[in-house]
């Protein structure tokens, strides 16, 4: 019998347990309005996290947009500074070519200078060489009357043969 009571008394012990943790925590009102209290205080922050959900989800979508509108900024810039350098390169070359030019037409001044110097040089000389003549000339017709003037034959009036005549004048 023994085996009989503790079978029994086992089995007491099990029912009462299970009655136990069945049967829910007290009853009374402040357990239970704490226990609402605790829900209404969960869903507010659900409430306050879905809300700060969409916020960040309308940010991402805003940024993702900023960022489709950059890159597409960054593409035309990139174009525009690879037009700058091409007319950059054209430009370079172009002031270049115009240094050649100057180079070029610095060295024909230069040379015509040099051409001008020397024709008017030249004419320095001629023009010297044409007074100095005036002068011989100028000598020559004022020179005093001689003997053949005497004679009445001006030397003015007298032929004049090849020889004579380039030593006159």
């Amino acid at each position: 019998m023994r085996s009989a009571t503790t079978f029994v008394g086992l089995w007491a012990f099990v029912l009462l347990a299970a009655w136990g943790c069945s049967k829910a925590p007290s009853s009374s009102s402040s357990a239970q309005t704490v226990s609402w209290e605790r829900y209404r205080a969960l869903e507010a922050k659900v409430a306050r996290l879905e809300e700060d959900f969409r916020v960040a989800s309308a940010a991402r979508d805003q940024y993702r947009a900023q960022a489709v509108t950059l890159e597409r900024s960054a593409a035309n810039s990139q174009r525009e500074l690879e037009q700058l350098r091409a007319a950059l390169k054209l430009a370079q070359k172009e002031k270049e070519d115009w240094r050649i030019v100057v180079r070029t037409r610095t060295a024909e001044r230069d040379a015509l200078q040099m051409q001008l110097q020397q024709v008017q040089q030249q004419f320095l000389t001629f023009r010297k060489e044409l007074r100095e003549r005036l002068e011989q000339m100028e000598q020559v017709l004022n020179a005093p009357l001689d003997a053949s003037i005497a004679d009445g034959v001006h030397p003015r009036s007298r032929p004049v043969s090849g020889a004579s005549a380039a030593s006159a004048f």
